[in-house]
């Protein structure tokens, strides 16, 4: 004879759908979330880094009697004595409009997202 009792060792269908739309609500409410924290944290990455690429460029200024144009990262680094990230970041460093009397940094995620410092703002903008 058969034994009539569950063994108990295993899920039913119903629990594992009822898991499955209960990880999927939940992952909905993430995801979204995460994406915003992300940018968030790029955001405050390019506005520290471009501050410091801001303090640089007066010192180099004040050095060379003018600001510097310079077109990558890794020439920011090495002409401002600087150490921005090149390999881990998305975003490109650069000095451009520089003349004797003024500079634009720009921190560039692609070609349509930058923030953006000059000689006299406080804090970074940021361009759609």
């Amino acid at each position: 004879m058969r034994n009539s009792k569950k063994c108990g060792r295993g899920f039913t269908l119903l629990e594992v759908i009822i898991v499955t739309v209960i990880v999927g609500i939940i992952a909905s409410i993430a995801i979204p979330q995460l994406f915003k924290f992300k940018e968030r944290a790029q955001e405050k990455e390019a506005w520290a880094n471009l501050k410091l690429v801001q303090a640089a460029a007066w010192i180099y200024r004040v050095e060379y009697e003018t600001y510097a144009n310079l077109s990558t990262t890794a020439i920011v680094n090495r002409d401002l004595k600087l150490d921005l990230p090149r390999t881990t970041s998305t975003l490109n460093y650069k000095l451009i409009s520089a003349t004797r009397q003024s500079f634009q940094a720009r921190a560039e995620q692609d070609d349509t997202h930058y923030w953006w410092i000059n000689e006299t703002n406080e804090y970074p903008a940021r361009v759609p």
